[in-house]
């Protein structure tokens, strides 16, 4: 049974050892042909946009440079930068965190934009009592209205940080989120929201 929109952003929202092993598992292992012509993994550091565009059935989101395109379960498409490096006996290391992105989907089932964001962000903060919102904002994306919100929380002693978008168009909705530690955000900030602004609904 496929699961319902919500339940699949909080997962891919909740942060963990587990997580970052299913990462790199599925870099080491996956055969599957990919959309971007760029499968390097070069410098952390090296946070921009690539050229190349992942093609999904329903869009097209660009994907940062240097990034490994990966799955996690219950998304469409997922990216995480295999060339992070963390802090030696930082918290971080231990668990092989690496910062990604994801871009998630369902029906939104009569429900408004506002509605499945405040859902979202409700569903969130129960499942990790230590969520905390930072900023939200109302935008749009290839002319149709968004949400974005940044959280932060703690997990296994890692302070993370969290951007989601929420679009909407008809009755779908998709959710772009991107994951890292609070002492990379300033980092990765800017890479965040203009991945989430590329977002293209295909005809």
């Amino acid at each position: 049974m496929k699961k319902p929109f919500i339940i699949v952003i909080i997962a891919v929202v909740i942060i963990g050892a587990g997580i970052a092993v299913y990462f790199v598992t599925q870099s080491e292992d996956a055969n599957a042909p990919t959309n971007s012509a760029s499968q390097t993994n070069t410098s952390a550091a090296t946070n921009t946009v690539s050229a190349n565009k992942y093609v999904g059935d329903d869009f097209t989101i660009l994907q940062p440079a240097d990034w490994t395109q990966s799955q996690i379960s219950g998304t469409l498409v997922s990216f995480h930068n295999t060339s992070e490096v963390h802090p030696e006996g930082s918290a971080a290391r231990k668990i092989n965190f690496q910062s990604y992105m994801a871009v998630s989907f369902d029906m939104a089932n009569e429900r408004s934009l506002v509605e499945i964001n405040d859902l979202t962000i409700d569903q969130i903060k129960a499942s990790i009592p230590s969520t905390e919102v930072t900023a939200s904002s109302d935008e749009t994306i290839d002319g149709q209205p968004a949400k974005f919100s940044v959280f932060t929380m703690n997990q296994q002693e890692v302070d993370y940080t969290v951007f989601i978008a929420v679009i909407s168009k008809g009755d779908k909705y998709y959710a772009i989120s991107g994951n890292t530690t609070t002492d990379k955000w300033t980092e990765y900030e800017g890479l965040f929201y203009q991945i989430a602004r590329s977002f293209v609904f295909k005809d």
